[in-house]
């Protein structure tokens, strides 16, 4: 079983290259093209050799191995594929993509790679990403009955505390134009308050199909905030379930997003 994010899941990338071609260059091209999705920073795990099936199924072992990537540059590599995980570290995170596809310095946090011999005139390579909440556990099932994982002590996790501070700009979503927009700055804390509507796939493949038709949208979303939200039950008194979620502001016709959206109060 993987309890994997969806969001990561659904850029897995798979190709056959001729034996002469780059894996590097082919990574380098396709991390781009999995856009923002699988919600970096997060891990790749690439599975290259044997057969189109024995290559993602590589992918997704060695992406469940622990993040090592500084203990093996403190080391330095042994082999072929230490030497490779390195050089596509350092080069996924040169592309600055970086969190959320926002830009930044840090894209990948580690790249696994396994690998297995294969026919000479085949070169299959499987590449799944993971997103930044790449937590698992492991455990095994004997048959002696159901497995006990001792959940962590709660005093083992950090203390948060999060205040808005004098700084954080106060956004009323009824009055918000395209120029309020284009003023907030990244890593700038804002407080939304106002009318926001929620949708996430469905809801957006439907707006989309119907505008391309000519068709009035069932609601207005001009000057309007779309909050992306998951299909996940709130928990407690939350507004939204625990998903990966994003604002999107349509003013104008235009998408404009913002990274640094908080939840409605009730």
């Amino acid at each position: 079983m993987a309890a994997k994010g969806g969001g990561s899941e659904n850029k897995s990338k798979m190709a056959m290259l001729n034996p002469s071609d780059s894996i590097v260059d082919w990574v380098l091209k396709t991390v781009p093209e999995m856009g923002a999705g699988w919600c970096p920073p997060g891990m790749l795990g690439i599975g290259i050799g044997g057969t189109a099936e024995k290559a993602a199924l590589m992918a997704k072992e060695v992406l469940m191995a622990s993040i090592d990537i500084h203990e093996l540059k403190a080391r330095g590599p042994q082999n072929r594929i230490e030497e490779l995980r390195l050089e596509l570290f350092e080069k996924v995170n040169q592309l600055g993509i970086g969190a959320q596809g926002l830009g930044g310095l840090t894209t990948v946090l580690d790249v696994k790679i396994m690998d297995y011999p294969t026919h000479a005139a085949s070169l299959p390579v499987c590449m799944i990403p993971n997103c930044a909440a790449t937590r698992h556990a492991h455990f095994v099932l004997d048959g002696t009955g159901p497995a006990s994982l001792e959940a962590p002590p709660l005093d083992a996790y950090p203390e948060i505390v999060w205040e808005a501070g004098p700084s954080a700009r106060r956004v009323d979503l009824d009055s918000l134009t395209a120029e309020d927009v284009q003023s907030w700055q990244p890593g700038e804390t804002i407080l939304l308050n106002g009318k926001m509507l929620t949708g996430r796939d469905a809801a957006h493949k439907r707006m989309v199909e119907m505008l391309n038709k000519g068709e009035p949208l069932p609601v207005d979303l001009k000057g309007r905030f779309i909050y992306y939200v998951g299909p996940v039950d709130p928990v407690g008194d939350e507004v939204v379930g625990p998903d990966q979620c994003r604002a999107s502001c349509w003013v104008d016709g235009r998408s404009l997003s913002s990274n640094t959206a908080q939840p409605l109060p009730r």
